[in-house]
């Protein structure tokens, strides 16, 4: 019996490794499906758009900002493409308190309003500024208060974070189509040819 040991414990560590991996893979399957969803409507595009580019966006972030033109152009480019966006606030307690109002001005309807509001803005809204972007955004102020800071947000960012870590996005912005990462993960952004070189592959496929 004790012969067997080394063989026992490798068949063990083999099954543990396989497990290991095999949770991984369906977690990152799980991840790759999950940020396409759009319940809170953060998307620009048509509804039914069948191309869909996903973008994890901070709104403190300047490479989000300088990339916004780009987005704007393909956009006009291509009228079966629909570009998501996840609010990933890498950037602190500010940046994900702008990504909790604009997803509760999306529930008012008002998220294409919202995230130009904050995408333009080279400072980060505080709460003294609140009741000026309420007006603007022409938003009701109840409403507005009782759901910037609501469980249902704060589950939809920390979903967004979750699923951000399980696909390796460690900064802003970052883009997926057809469920791949575009680009090489590193610094450098992908260029407006490099994403509309990736929309063309995914209308070919």
């Amino acid at each position: 019996m004790l012969k067997n040991w080394p063989l026992i414990l490798l068949g063990i560590a083999i099954i543990c490794v396989a497990t290991a991996v095999g949770y991984k893979s369906w977690t990152i399957h799980v991840a790759k499906n999950d940020i396409y969803s759009t319940a809170f409507n953060e998307f620009s595009g048509p509804a039914d758009a069948p191309i869909k580019l996903v973008e994890f966006i901070d709104y403190r972030c300047s490479a989000c900002r300088m990339k916004h033109d780009d987005l704007k152009i393909l956009l006009a480019k291509n009228s079966d493409l629909q570009i998501i966006y996840r609010h990933y606030p890498v950037f602190g307690a500010q940046a994900a308190d702008e990504a909790a109002m604009v997803l509760a001005a999306s529930l008012q309807g008002k998220f294409a309003e919202a995230h130009e509001y904050f995408i333009s803005r080279e400072t980060p809204v505080k709460t003294e500024d609140m009741p000026l972007m309420i007006h603007e955004l022409g938003l009701d102020r109840n409403q507005f208060m009782g759901e910037w800071r609501s469980p249902e947000i704060g589950i939809q960012l920390i979903k967004n974070m979750d699923n951000a870590k399980t696909l390796g996005v460690n900064s802003t912005p970052t883009f997926f189509i057809d469920k791949q990462r575009v680009g090489d993960g590193g610094s450098q952004m992908p260029s407006i040819e490099e994403l509309q070189a990736a929309i063309d592959k995914a209308r070919e496929n």
